[in-house]
């Protein structure tokens, strides 16, 4: 009586069997591909699409030039022009394809806030006071 195989021994009839199978399907398959209309097809829009990557980070290398002239730009109006409440702002894109703009943003900072709410309240402690007054004189204050 015959011994059994072992995984061993059938792991290597099985990966030969594979082997062997790998290489004659890739036998006939680049028989039919070789030197054929689709393999020049191929090879054609190969070198297309390198062209037009090489373009692709060409633009890519320009439109971060740009991005980058603009941020400098708004920075030195920003610099120049903005009392820190105010400022141009650009809202840059990461990618060409990312819509890009830029507006005025106006933010008051917590510091001044602080000041118009402690001048309010020492005001008001007592009681007794006119509100248009008030809003006037704190807006005459802190507005200028």
């Amino acid at each position: 009586m015959a011994q059994p195989m072992r995984v061993c021994d059938r792991e290597a009839i099985v990966n030969k069997i594979k082997r062997e199978w790998e290489q004659t399907s890739l036998n006939k398959f680049n028989q039919a591909f070789e030197g054929s209309e689709n393999e020049s097809w191929l090879d054609d829009k190969m070198k297309e699409l390198k062209t037009t990557a090489s373009k692709m980070q060409e633009l890519e290398k320009d439109f971060d030039d740009v991005k980058e002239r603009i941020i400098n730009h708004c920075k030195h109006i920003n610099d120049t022009l903005s009392d820190g409440g105010t400022s141009l702002q650009f809202d840059y894109p990461y990618s060409y394809n990312t819509k890009c703009s830029y507006g005025l943003r106006t933010s008051m900072d917590y510091k001044m806030l602080n000041e118009i709410e402690s001048e309010l309240t020492l005001a008001t402690i007592g009681g007794d006071f006119d509100v248009q007054q008030l809003i006037k004189d704190l807006t005459d204050k802190f507005v200028k």
